[in-house]
């Protein structure tokens, strides 16, 4: 009877062992699963030059690289602009992107990045809202990494 005893005591330890390691294993894949960076399904790169839209080919580098910046959005950074600059790079979303958990209540169509004015300025994250107004962003991403992609390619 011991060893009728023994053989479901080991059973159930190698069952409860296993419950724990596949728990231990699968908790951080659940977490991971939920941080996952929004979905862009497919995006638009245009080369704004004086009203003048020139298209861009959106390298799997460039996608990637938009999705870290829309999952890094955090704050709002200012008032909207009436007036963009002169140049900067349109990216449009054909099917709108959804952030789940930022500040932005709304499905995005467009973003925009702009170009520094000097070497002392940074590129700024601009959204498009629901009224047409371009209204800058903050994200934990540096948008010079995005720019220098677009930049690396000549564009």
């Amino acid at each position: 009877m011991s060893d009728a005893f023994s053989l479901v005591f080991r059973h159930r330890l190698i069952l409860l062992v296993s419950t724990l390691l596949l728990s231990a294993l699968l908790g951080p894949l659940k977490d991971a699963v939920a941080e996952a960076p929004p979905k862009v399904s497919r995006v638009e790169v245009y080369r704004a030059h004086s009203g003048h839209l020139r298209p861009i080919p959106a390298t799997r580098l460039i996608h990637v690289e938009v999705e870290r910046v829309l999952e890094g959005i955090h704050q709002m950074a200012g008032a909207s602009l009436r007036q963009m600059p002169n140049e900067y790079f349109l990216f449009r979303f054909p099917t709108p992107v959804v952030l789940s958990d930022s500040p932005i209540g709304y499905p995005i169509r467009e973003i925009a990045l702009t170009m520094p004015r000097s070497a002392w300025d940074s590129p700024r994250l601009l959204i498009r809202n629901g009224q047409n107004h371009w209204v800058e962003y903050r994200t934990t991403r540096p948008l010079t990494v995005l720019l220098d992609q677009l930049k690396e390619h000549r564009l």
